[in-house]
C-alpha cells in the first residue's frame, strides 16, 4: 500500500483509537485486541462514532481502501469505517501488535475455557448442598425458580439452613444476611441462584442450565436412573476441600434426607421426580461416607 493511502487508513485507525481511549476500553495500546474484550452494544458505539465522512477522503485512496476490505460503509451511509482487516495491517506495520501476541489473545478470550481457578465462592458451595440436598439430579428433576413463590419462600429457608450448617464448620464464611444480595426486582432467591453460569465451568458440566425451561436449574448427576458416585464425591471435593469431618457428616446426612422427604413435595411431581427412595438415600451417603474416609487417610 502506497504511503498516502496508508495514512488516511491511520487516520480511520485513530478515530477508534481515540473514542476507545476516551470510554476507558483501550486494553494494550491495541485497537484489535480491546475489541475482543467489548460487548457488541459497546463496540457499535464506539465504531458508529468514530466513522469518518467518506468524501474527506480521497476518491482514489477511498476506492482502493474500501475494494480491498480495509473500511466498509458504517450505519450512517455517507460514513466509512475501519474494519478488522485495516486495523490488523495499521497494527502490524506500526509493530504496536504482532501476530504472536494476537494470537495469543485470541486464545485467552476463546479457546482457553477451562477455569484456571475452579475454587468455589460460598454461595455456590451454598447453592450446590442445597441442590444435592433437593435431589435435583436431572432435567426433569430441575430446581424451577418458576413455579410458585411457596416454591421460593422454601428454596430460602433450606439455602440459610445450609448456609448455617457449612458456617458451624467453617466451610463459608459469608455473613447470613448477604446471602441474598438487594435486588428490588426478582426475589432475592433468585437472585442468587441466576447468573451462575461459572458453576457449570467449575463443577465440569455437572451444574447445568436447562436448555428449554427458562429459570430451571440441576445437578447431571444420573444417568438411566443411575447416580454417578464419583461425580457426587467430585462435588463434595469441591465444596469441602478436605474438611468434612466427622460431626459435619452426620449434619449432612439429616439435613439430606429431611430434605428430601419433608420438602421435596412443594418443588416436584412425584410422576416425574424418582430420587426421593431409599436406594438414593444409600447412593448420597455412600458417597458421603467414601469422602469422608478420603480426608482423613490422606
Amino acid at each position: 500500500m502506497d504511503i498516502e493511502c496508508f495514512n488516511y487508513l491511520h487516520k480511520y485507525y485513530s478515530r477508534v483509537y481515540e473514542y476507545l481511549t476516551l470510554k476507558r476500553k483501550l486494553k494494550q495500546e491495541s485497537v484489535l485486541i480491546s475489541m475482543f474484550h467489548m460487548k457488541s452494544n459497546a463496540a457499535y458505539d464506539i465504531f458508529s462514532n468514530a466513522a469518518i465522512l467518506s468524501s474527506s477522503i480521497p476518491k482514489f485512496c477511498y476506492e482502493r481502501l474500501m475494494s480491498e476490505g480495509y473500511i466498509r460503509i458504517s450505519d450512517k451511509p455517507r460514513y466509512s469505517i475501519i474494519t478488522c482487516k485495516g486495523v490488523w495491517e495499521v497494527e502490524r506495520t506500526k509493530k504496536s501488535l504482532n501476530l504472536d501476541s494476537l494470537l495469543k489473545s485470541i486464545d485467552t478470550k476463546f479457546f482457553d475455557v477451562f477455569p484456571k481457578n475452579s475454587a468455589l465462592n460460598d454461595k455456590e458451595k451454598i447453592i450446590l448442598i442445597t441442590m444435592i440436598a433437593l435431589r435435583s439430579f436431572s432435567e426433569s428433576s430441575a430446581l424451577d425458580l418458576k413455579k410458585s413463590d411457596r416454591v421460593l419462600s422454601e428454596l430460602q429457608q433450606l439455602i440459610v439452613s445450609a448456609h448455617r450448617i457449612l458456617k458451624k464448620y467453617q466451610i463459608v464464611s459469608d455473613p447470613e444476611d448477604t446471602l441474598f444480595g438487594s435486588k428490588l426486582n426478582e426475589p432475592p432467591v433468585s437472585n442468587l441462584i441466576r447468573h451462575r453460569e461459572q458453576l457449570v465451568k467449575k463443577t465440569k458440566n455437572i451444574y447445568q442450565i436447562a436448555r428449554k425451561r427458562q429459570q430451571q436449574y440441576y445437578l447431571n448427576l444420573s444417568h438411566k436412573s443411575k447416580i454417578s458416585e464419583e461425580d457426587l464425591i467430585f462435588l463434595f471435593d469441591l465444596i469441602f476441600k478436605n474438611r468434612l469431618v466427622y460431626d459435619l457428616l452426620n449434619d449432612l446426612k439429616e439435613f439430606f434426607t429431611n430434605t428430601a422427604y419433608d420438602k421435596a413435595a412443594y418443588f416436584y411431581d412425584y410422576s416425574t421426580h424418582q430420587f426421593a427412595a431409599p436406594k438414593y438415600d444409600e447412593v448420597i451417603n455412600e458417597a458421603l461416607h467414601k469422602y469422608f474416609d478420603k480426608c482423613n487417610t490422606e
